[in-house]
């Protein structure tokens, strides 16, 4: 498994223990404030909403946190998210690897 420094290790549960609704809060609160912002889905394209609006709320959620911890695009973690069975930790560290499904 991928060793996260302590710092990162904190973000991560934070994340994975938030709601949907509350990630941008909770984010923006624990990010400096020199990053950027979190890509939102309502900024995703067309093709990729309507992957989305296909995925269950569990899988969509699943989708929201991975891309507050990657900031990879919703395809992306989509595709990595099916190889895994929407294991959210496998599927960071296959992101992190570079095993983009």
């Amino acid at each position: 498994d991928l060793v996260l420094p302590d710092t990162n290790r904190l973000l991560e549960k934070k994340i994975i223990e938030s709601k949907p609704e509350d990630l941008g809060n909770k984010l923006s609160s624990l990010l400096p404030s020199n990053s950027e912002s979190i890509p939102s889905v309502d900024s995703a394209d067309a093709a990729t909403d309507s992957a989305l609006a296909s995925l269950s709320e569990t899988q969509r959620s699943t989708v929201l946190k991975m891309k507050a911890i990657t900031n990879a695009d919703d395809s992306v973690c989509i595709a990595i998210l099916e190889e895994n069975t929407y294991d959210l930790e496998r599927s960071i560290n296959d992101f992190l690897r570079g095993n983009m499904g």
